[in-house]
């Protein structure tokens, strides 16, 4: 682990801070649910010019929040660097969603300053001049911190080169969905309508939509029909039927269908969404 003391530039004139800042996210995975992205133009103090993508793959991830004050603390085992990103809203009032500009040192922000200190590696700020956008935050109990996202933008000493950065937190357990079909359905007599039915599990609970074909060789013809259901789903399996005519003009009958499905489900608290897809033959029996 290197020196945590903050090493700071040497001041090349008198600070200028900026009012307004213009806000330059940078590009980062959306597959990742957590990561700190950083790029840093030449000459910036703090990120020495370079880009950076972190995850919990190669890092470590401590947060802290006291209700105004958000603290991601990020440590690289690997090669030992470290970084600490620091986002504030003004003093004594909450850290939510929104767009926050003339933003200070996070610690040293006064009365309706919101705050801002991105460092690491021995490398910080005497003074800050930022902006941020709160894209996301969503807390739980005594300040828990279980979805945060936040873009930003931060001139050292108020003159120098941006850094711009995202970062991401999310422990939301991922989402995932898994679909079955049962091997044998029905099909009535009188009007040839075929029912198939399965079931599908969410490991979060959500409306998952199970979509798909039924199709069955009748008589050197085909009949086929398709299908959409919604279904309130969670950790455990969940039926679903679905009741169906033939729309090509030849009804189902007593025999083998074909049955494939497409099961999808989003979450609109974490934006994850996850689809599985299933084939299988069902021995359709007659009923009357």
């Amino acid at each position: 682990m290197r020196n945590l003391g903050h090493r700071w530039p040497a001041a090349a004139g008198a600070a200028v801070l900026i009012g307004s800042l213009a806000f330059a996210p940078t590009a980062a995975a959306a597959s990742d649910r957590t990561f700190l992205s950083m790029s840093s133009q030449p000459g910036d103090w703090v990120g020495q010019g370079q880009t950076y993508y972190i995850t919990p793959t190669t890092a470590s991830y401590k947060v802290t929040y006291d209700g105004s004050l958000i603290y991601f603390w990020i440590v690289e085992p690997g090669n030992g660097e470290w970084w600490g990103v620091n986002i504030a809203a003004a003093p004594g009032q909450p850290l939510v969603e929104g767009s926050y500009s003339n933003a200070v040192r996070a610690a040293f922000r006064g009365a309706g300053q919101p705050g801002l200190d991105v460092y690491g590696d021995g490398r910080g700020c005497n003074e800050v001049a930022g902006s941020f956008n709160v894209l996301r935050a969503v807390y739980g109990p005594n300040n828990t911190v279980i979805q945060f996202d936040a873009t930003f933008v931060q001139y050292c000493e108020g003159w120098m080169p941006p850094l711009t950065g995202e970062i991401r937190y999310d422990t939301t357990p991922a989402l995932t969905v898994s679909a079955s079909i049962n091997s044998t359905g029905t099909v009535l007599r009188s009007s040839g309508k075929a029912t198939v039915s399965g079931t599908v599990t969410c490991s979060l609970p959500v409306t998952a939509t199970v979509s798909g074909t039924v199709t069955e060789p009748v008589k050197k013809a085909t009949a086929s029909a398709s299908f959409s259901v919604g279904v309130a789903c969670s950790g455990s399996p969940t039926a679903w039927s679905v009741t169906l005519a033939s729309t090509t003009g030849r009804s189902f009958a007593a025999g083998t269908a074909q049955v494939s499905l497409a099961a999808s489900a989003s979450d609109a608290s974490s934006g994850q969404q996850a689809t599985v897809t299933a084939a299988g033959a069902v021995e359709l029996k007659l009923v009357r």
